[in-house]
């Protein structure tokens, strides 16, 4: 039951946010918002890391299908997050190279640089559709917590999350959300150290784990075969079109800096989902008729005592406003400085861009809020926004990499492979990323070797 000396801690963690917010956002300029100007410290930028990756898709839809299938979704998670970190620390001396010369604040930026503006503008747009996607998941997680938490219905709860983290992440941008990942980081921690003996207490751990059919242990659970394998082979990828790891990178005081630490975030990645699933299976003798997607708050409520309580309730909103913030100045900035400056006001003052960013990062929360509305289940969101994300990395692999890669080539493999995703996912809802990026790899690269223009002939401004 939810007490006064809950709601003052919550309360107190929320307040404390908002104060680094406001410090932050003192001292304000356009390349501390988007970049935090380039020096972020290894420490920081690791906590960092750690935070955003581990938004609600990591725990809350880790908690939800681990206690309707077992461990099958748990597992691929945690493969795909730890290769997301390798490839990432495999990645961050080109990238790191690359925003330090050309003073790049988004993926964009790279995509003009290597295939042209055209290739910029179709990215930036479907970019920003994926950002919805990705926040509504977070969004939903939220809202779903100050259900259970204030007992309001789920579009009230949804407005007071939304009107919250806008405010203070609109006010300092990426320096803010590195500040507040790394306090963030500590609380998510200290709640699942709590959370996940105590739950083994009440529920009789082993005995309860034991009694589990064994279909809860089966990797194929889930998705069958193909979601595995699939999911094996290519899961790492989908965090790759992500903009808000990119401006960590470009935000890191060094290359080096930058890939230690995606490798130094894989520990504490596996500890969260790990512990998320078992909370998961916990679940299913403690509260066997719970809903899936609220079941993790269900079962905060129902078995921390006073204060504990809200002191977990803000872990789990620390795990999710961790993962909106970096959303929402990945997203802002991808609209300023890869849509509306070029296209609207090339020659703006750095104040300007400024205040205009802010507006952005407001609008830009209130829609994806309005996804969330229209796509309660936190399962599907994470499923069609991780499908979406791998028709983004052939492009962005290739240019990388492959000198042949072309601007005509890395749109139309965009462009195909989502028309081939969204036909397919209501039909295959598991597994329509396998046929998609099947057909954006082919594409991308027959298209790049028939194409008649090598692409080196152009290199965007």
């Amino acid at each position: 039951m939810v007490t006064t000396l809950d709601f003052v801690v919550l309360s107190i963690y929320l307040l404390l946010v908002l104060i680094i917010g406001i410090y932050s956002s003192k001292r304000e300029h356009l390349e501390g918002y988007l970049a935090n100007n380039r020096r972020t410290k290894l420490y920081l930028l690791t906590f960092s890391n750690v935070a955003t990756f581990i938004g609600a898709g990591a725990v809350v839809t880790v908690a939800s299908a681990a206690y309707t299938t077992g461990i099958s979704y748990a597992l691929v998670v945690i493969i795909s997050l730890v290769i997301a970190c390798l490839l990432y620390a495999l990645l961050s001396s080109k990238i790191k190279r690359f925003g330090d010369t050309t003073r790049a604040y988004t993926i964009g930026h790279f995509l003009d640089y290597r295939y042209g503006k055209s290739t910029k503008y179709t990215f930036s747009f479907f970019y920003v559709l994926l950002a919805f996607l990705w926040m509504a998941i977070q969004f939903v997680a939220i809202a779903q917590l100050l259900k259970i938490l204030l007992g309001v219905n789920f579009i009230f709860a949804l407005l007071a999350s939304v009107i919250v983290t806008i405010i203070y992440t609109s006010l300092a941008g990426l320096i803010s959300d590195i500040l507040t990942d790394f306090f963030q980081f500590w609380v998510m921690l200290l709640t699942f150290l709590i959370l996940v003996p105590l739950l083994w207490i009440k529920s009789d751990g082993l005995a309860t784990l034991a009694a589990l059919p064994s279909t809860y242990f089966d990797p194929l659970a889930f998705g069958g075969i193909s979601f595995l394998i699939g999911g094996i082979l290519l899961s790492g990828l989908v965090l790759i079109p992500s903009v808000h790891y990119w401006q960590r990178i470009y935000a890191a005081e060094s290359a080096t800096t930058s890939r230690k630490s995606f490798l130094y975030s894989i520990p504490s990645v596996i500890f969260f989902v790990a512990a998320s699933a078992i909370i998961g299976l916990f679940a299913v003798s403690l509260v066997p008729q719970g809903d899936p997607d609220s079941i993790l708050f269900v079962l905060m409520a129902t078995y921390l005592p006073s204060g504990l309580l809200g002191l977990c309730f803000a872990g789990i909103i620390a795990v999710v406003m961790s993962s909106i913030d970096s959303l929402l100045i990945g997203g802002s900035a991808t609209i300023l400085k890869d849509i509306y400056q070029p296209l609207f006001k090339p020659k703006a003052q750095e104040h300007e861009l400024l205040n205009m960013v802010r507006y952005i990062t407001v609008i830009f929360g209130l829609i994806g809020a309005l996804v969330a509305f229209f796509f309660q289940s936190i399962v599907t969101l994470s499923l069609l926004t991780a499908f979406t994300a791998l028709c983004f990395v052939p492009a962005l692999i290739g240019g990388l990499f492959w000198k042949r890669a072309t601007s005509t080539a890395s749109v139309s493999s965009l462009l195909i492979s989502l028309v081939v995703l969204y036909v397919l996912f209501p039909f295959m809802p598991k597994t329509a990323f396998l046929p998609s990026f099947l057909v954006a790899v082919l594409v991308f690269v027959l298209v790049s070797f028939f194409s008649k223009h090598a692409p080196s002939e152009h290199i965007g401004s």
